[in-house]
C-alpha cells in the first residue's frame, strides 16, 4: 500500500472506516486502513487492478510507503511481513519427461541441470498406484490433527522458537515434519528413501563441487486454498549447510489457470520468473540458497508436497573446521595466559607474599579482595594456591 492523503470520500475497500488509510500502490484506485483488509480483499480487487502510469522502480516506491510487488531476498519473518505476492503473468515451464527411469539415468540428467542452471524439473517418476498410496497418507497426516501452521523463523536460524510468528497472508501452509520411518505413513517413508537415494547419487556427477550427505526431516505441506500461499523468500539464506531443496508434488489433475499454486522460482536471483505448476508426480530440485528465491503464490484450492532438503558435507565441513580453529586458538590463549600468570607469581618474594596474605587470610572470600587489587583470575587461583602450598592461608 502506498501512503498518501486520501479524500474525505475515500473509505476502507473493507470496512469502510476513514482512518489510517493507504492506497494500493498498483493501481491506485482503492484504499485500506491495514495490511489485513488489502488481503482480505486482494481475491476480489485481483480481477481489476491494473498498474496506473508509470511503473516506479523498487527504490522509488520504498521511498513512496509501497510495498513492493518485487521484494527482496532476506527471509527473515519481518522481511516477509513487508511483501507482496509477485503479479506478473504465468510463465510455466515444461518440464523433462522421465521415460528411462534408471536412478543412475535420472540422477546424471538432474545433476547435470542443476549445474547448468540452478534448478531441474521432472516428471513421471513414480506410477499412479504409488501417487494415489501416497495422497492416502497425506489425507490420514492432514487428518490426525497433528499438522501447524507454517512458521516464519525471524532470527537467524529456524530453531529460534521464540522469534517464530505465523502469519496466514505471508505463509498459509499446515505442515509436518517426518523422519520418514513413521508407520502410519509408510508410503510417505518410500518415497523420502527414493528421493534419499536419487540425491545420494548426484555425487559422483558434481565432481567434488557438492558432497550430499543427510538432509532435513521431510516436509509434509498442505496449503488449504482460499488464496494461501507462501511470500518470496529463500530457504536456505544463512548458508547453515542445507544445499539441495526436493520438493515432490501430489496434486492429481490440476489446472494451475484457475486453481493457483504455482511455484514461482526466481533463478540466479534476478527478475526473470519461471513457474512450475504443483502437478502430481513431479519433482523440482533446486539450490536452497540465494540462487534460487521462490514463492507459492496463492492457491485456490488444496495443494499438497513433500520437501525435503539435503546437507552439502563440504559447507558443513567448512563449518566444523571454523569451530576447530576457534577451539584451537582459545586454547592457545589459555595456555600463553597460563604461562604468563605462573611467571608473574613466581617472581613475588616472600615478603609480597606475606603482605597478600595478610591482606585475604580470614576474608570470607580472599578472590574478591583480589580483584579489588586488579589480578586477573588466573593470577589469583596460581596466588592462592602458592599461598596454601607455603602454609600462609
Amino acid at each position: 500500500m502506498a501512503s498518501s492523503n486520501p479524500e474525505v470520500t475515500d473509505v476502507c475497500a473493507v470496512c469502510g472506516g476513514k482512518s489510517n488509510l493507504k492506497r494500493c500502490s498498483r493501481c491506485q484506485s482503492v484504499w485500506y486502513c491495514s495490511r489485513e483488509h488489502q488481503s482480505q480483499h486482494w481475491k476480489h480487487h485481483k480481477k481489476t487492478c491494473r498498474t496506473k502510469g508509470a511503473a516506479r522502480t523498487d527504490e522509488t516506491a520504498a521511498g513512496k510507503g509501497h510495498v513492493s510487488h518485487d521484494p527482496g531476498q532476506s527471509s527473515s519473518a519481518v522481511d516477509l511481513l513487508e511483501r507482496g505476492f509477485d503479479e506478473r503473468p504465468l510463465n510455466l515451464i515444461k518440464p523433462c519427461q522421465i521415460r528411462n527411469k534408471d536412478l543412475d539415468d535420472v540422477a546424471r540428467h538432474s545433476a547435470g541441470r542443476l549445474r547448468q542452471d540452478g534448478f531441474c524439473v521432472l516428471d513421471g517418476l513414480l506410477g499412479d498406484d504409488e501417487i494415489d498410496r501416497l495422497l492416502e497418507d497425506v489425507r490420514r497426516v492432514d487428518g490426525s490433527g497433528s499438522m501447524k501452521a507454517g512458521e516464519l523463523a525471524g532470527g537467524r536460524t529456524s530453531g529460534e522458537d521464540k522469534e517464530k510468528v505465523t502469519k496466514p497472508a505471508v505463509r498459509g501452509d499446515r505442515i509436518i515434519w517426518l523422519q520418514g520411518s513413521e508407520p502410519d505413513y509408510p508410503n510417505i517413508g518410500i518415497l523420502i528413501n527414493f528421493i534419499d537415494t536419487l540425491v545420494g547419487k548426484f555425487n559422483r556427477h558434481f565432481e567434488g563441487e557438492t558432497v550430499v550427505k543427510g538432509r532435513t526431516k521431510a516436509q509434509v505441506a498442505c496449503y488449504p486454498g482460499n488464496g494461501a500461499g507462501y511470500i518470496r523468500h529463500v530457504d536456505n539464506p544463512c548458508k547453515d549447510g542445507r544445499r539441495i531443496t526436493a520438493l515432490f508434488y501430489l496434486n492429481k489433475k490440476w489446472d494451475v489457470q484457475t486453481q493457483g499454486g504455482n511455484l514461482r522460482l526466481f533463478p540466479g536471483d534476478k527478475d526473470q520468473y519461471l513457474d512450475i505448476a504443483p502437478l502430481a508426480n513431479r519433482l523440482l530440485l533446486f539450490w536452497s540458497d540465494r540462487r534460487n528465491p521462490h514463492e507459492v503464490q496463492p492457491a485456490n484450492d488444496m495443494r499438497s508436497e513433500m520437501n525435503t532438503v539435503a546437507f552439502d558435507t563440504c559447507i558443513l565441513l567448512d563449518l566444523d573446521l571454523e569451530l576447530e580453529v576457534a577451539k584451537a586458538e582459545k586454547e592457545r590463549v589459555a595456555s600463553e595466559l597460563e604461562k604468563k600468570s605462573k611467571s608473574a607469581v613466581e617472581k613475588l618474594s616472600e615478603e609480597e607474599l606475606q603482605a597478600v596474605a595478610c591482606m585475604v587470610r580470614g576474608h570470607p572470600d580472599p578472590s574478591a579482595v583480589l580483584t579489588e587489587m586488579g589480578l586477573i583470575t588466573s593470577i589469583q587461583e596460581l596466588l592462592l594456591a602458592t599461598l596454601k602450598d607455603k602454609g600462609l592461608l
